[in-house]
C-alpha cells in the first residue's frame, strides 16, 4: 500500500510539473479550439483578454496602456482556431497538436512599451519574478520602436521566452522588463490562466 501511495504522490506531483497551464490532451486541446472558434468574430483585444496584464502603474487599462499577453499552449491553440475560422479552414486537432510543438516547455510573452525616445529599448532585458527567484529570459526578441501619435511617446512590441521548467505555473509571477529609461512590470496569476 506504501508502494502504491507513492506511485501516486510521484504521479501527481510529475503531472503538475509537465503540462503548461491547462494540461495538454486532447479535451484541453478541443476546448482550446472551441473558444477560438466560438470566439472568432469578437474584436482580437476582447478574445485575448484573459491573457493581458496591465503595466503595474498604468493608470488608463485600455490600448494607449503598456501591456503583455502571456502565449500559455491553450491560447496558442485558440488562437489558430480562431485564425481558421476567420479564414473559414477546417479546425484540426492535429494541426493543433503541430502548432505547438515549437513551444513546449517554453512560456512566452507578448509586450508593448512605452518611451520617450526611439532608442528606449535597445537594451531590453526581461526577467520573471517569483518569490526569491529570478528567472532571466531564454530570448527577447523585440521591434523597432515606432512613435506613436496617441500616446505622444515611442511604442515597441516584442516577445520574450522562459524555459518553463525554471517557473513553478502554480504560484503568481511578475514580469519585469528593463529597458534604458525604465523598468515595465506585469503580474500574472499563472493558476489562474489557461
Amino acid at each position: 500500500m506504501k508502494v502504491f501511495i507513492s506511485m501516486l504522490l510521484m504521479m501527481l506531483v510529475t503531472y503538475s510539473q509537465v503540462f503548461a497551464i491547462a494540461p495538454l490532451n486532447e479535451k484541453t486541446i478541443k476546448e482550446a479550439q472551441k473558444y477560438g472558434i466560438d470566439n472568432a468574430k469578437v474584436s482580437l483585444g476582447t478574445f485575448l483578454k484573459p491573457w493581458l496584464s496591465y503595466e503595474e502603474t498604468s493608470t488608463k487599462l485600455d490600448d494607449s496602456a503598456e501591456m503583455a499577453y502571456v502565449y500559455t499552449t491553450y491560447l496558442l491553440i485558440a488562437t489558430d482556431a480562431r485564425d481558421n475560422r476567420i479564414n473559414n479552414k477546417k479546425v484540426e486537432v492535429q494541426d493543433s497538436e503541430k502548432i505547438i510543438v515549437d513551444y513546449i516547455d517554453t512560456l512566452s510573452f507578448s509586450i508593448k512599451l512605452l518611451g520617450d525616445n526611439a532608442g528606449f529599448a535597445q537594451s531590453l532585458v526581461a526577467v520573471i519574478e517569483q518569490g526569491d527567484n529570478s528567472i532571466k529570459a531564454v530570448k527577447v526578441l523585440p521591434q523597432t520602436a515606432i512613435y506613436n501619435e496617441k500616446t505622444k511617446k515611442y511604442m515597441v512590441q516584442g516577445f520574450v521566452y522562459f524555459k518553463e521548467d525554471n517557473i513553478d505555473i502554480n504560484k503568481p509571477i511578475k514580469l519585469v522588463v528593463g529597458t534604458n529609461d525604465n523598468k515595465h512590470c506585469f503580474y500574472f496569476d499563472l493558476a489562474k490562466v489557461n
